[in-house]
């Protein structure tokens, strides 16, 4: 069977790819960040390094769904096009069907 809107399997491919993309890229900067967090030299700097590590787990957070949501939109795409495929298909099988009864 042939396949139909090949620009809307670009734009699911899209999608797919930014949300790898943007997951990659949210994991490696929270590793970074966490890497570059100063060390406390005394009791009183333990509060700014706390406050560090939530800013950087949020952003892993919002980096992680904002990832799952770009990548669902891709999937979101290939869902309407394999419906559009099997629709089409099964449109053709019941065409045959009332094709050789009236035969």
């Amino acid at each position: 069977m042939e396949k139909r809107y090949p620009a809307l399997r670009i734009i699911g491919t899209f999608y797919k790819t930014l949300g790898g993309l943007i997951f990659v890229s949210t994991i490696l900067s929270g590793f970074v960040m966490l890497l570059f967090l100063p060390y406390p030299q005394s009791y009183e700097q333990y509060g700014n390094n706390l406050a560090a590590v939530v800013l950087v787990v949020v952003t892993v957070i919002i980096g992680g769904a904002l990832a799952v949501s770009c990548y669902a939109i891709g999937e979101l795409v290939y869902l309407f096009l394999d419906l559009e495929e099997n629709t089409r298909a099964t449109n053709k099988l019941l065409r045959q069907q009332v094709d050789s009864s009236s035969s």
